[in-house]
Order: C-alpha cells, then sequence, then structure tokens
C-alpha cells in the first residue's frame, strides 16, 4: 500500500485474481490478458453474465462508443453506437 493505492493482486501472468461470495467466482481478472468476468470466465476484455443497470447518462466524449440511456417520464432505455 502507498499513499494513494492500495494494490491487491500478484506478480504471476498465469494465476487469475477471483473474487468468490459463498464459494462461486463473482469477478475473474485473467492474469495472461487481464480480461475482466462477472459472474463468469472472460471469453472477451469484458464479459458479463446477468443484467446490467445504468442510472443517469453514459456517453463517449469522443470518437466511437456507446451511450446508454434511461428516461424515467418515458419508462424506457435506449442505446446508442456511434465510431
Amino acid at each position: 500500500m502507498t499513499d494513494t493505492a492500495l494494490y491487491i493482486g500478484h506478480s504471476s501472468s498465469v494465476r487469475n485474481l477471483v473474487l468468490k461470495t459463498n464459494d462461486i467466482d463473482r469477478f475473474t481478472i485473467l492474469g495472461n490478458t487481464g480480461w475482466v468476468g462477472i459472474n463468469t470466465t472472460p471469453l472477451v476484455e469484458l464479459d458479463l453474465n446477468g443484467s446490467i443497470r445504468v442510472s443517469g447518462n453514459s456517453a463517449p466524449t469522443s470518437g466511437a462508443g456507446v451511450e446508454m440511456k434511461y428516461v424515467t417520464a418515458e419508462d424506457r432505455g435506449y442505446v446508442f453506437t456511434y465510431n
């Protein structure tokens, strides 16, 4: 630990970092790629097995990206892609 950060992990590139609850893997970071999996072993950079909730707006500030927006008054959500 330093004055600005708390480091958790190891220096091995072959071991994963896994957080568990109830003896079930919940959050995995692969040691060899850095890919992240939530409730799954990741097969891509960010792999999620479950639902996602976005509050407010999530939008790219420039370039390519995805914007997710939920409009309470309309009771619906939108997903926009940019390139």
